[in-house]
């Protein structure tokens, strides 16, 4: 599913979300926003309607984010949504983005341990949602099923919600 670039710009949330709504100015568009960000860039961060907007800021700031994005997507989706929310500075969010794999788990409230990054690059989805990440959250605060989730050798971001209900 193609989104559009004010979609993607309002975090995949549509035109029914009056605080992306009440935050453009006059003049502003997202068609020339987005116009100017590399075309690879916008292929990588398409998929995710979750935190589209601090991915781009993290690369923006911190080229290195690129890596992270290829190698660990859902490290890094869950690296943007703890710097969203802590409201970190660029500096600080460069640093974060920089450390060892297992410190960037520490910091988003993940064990911070090699099997819990390794598991974590197994995780791909065609779409990165609010869901698949709130599903995520509910398998990692419940020890059971992570234990049970490290020994899949690839795990399917679409197939999340019913391992978390079958397992």
């Amino acid at each position: 599913m193609e989104r559009s670039p004010a979609e993607l710009a309002n975090g995949g949330m549509g035109p029914g979300n009056s605080r992306a709504v009440s935050t453009v100015r006059a003049g502003f568009s997202f068609e020339q926003f987005f116009s100017e960000i590399p075309k690879e860039v916008l292929r990588i961060i398409s998929p995710f309607k979750w935190r589209p907007i601090v991915l781009l800021r993290m690369l923006r700031h911190c080229p290195e984010t690129l890596e992270l994005l290829q190698s660990n997507p859902v490290l890094a989706w869950f690296c943007a949504d703890a710097i969203a929310k802590s409201e970190v500075s660029a500096p600080k969010a460069r640093e974060i983005i920089m450390a060892k794999r297992r410190d960037i788990c520490a910091f988003v409230g993940l064990p911070a341990t090699d099997s819990m990054v390794k598991m974590l690059s197994r995780i791909k989805s065609k779409e990165y949602t609010q869901a698949l990440f709130d599903d995520l959250q509910k398998i990692f605060l419940q020890n059971e099923k992570m234990l049970k989730l490290r020994s899949v050798p690839y795990i399917p971001g679409e197939e999340i919600y019913n391992l978390l209900n079958h397992f």
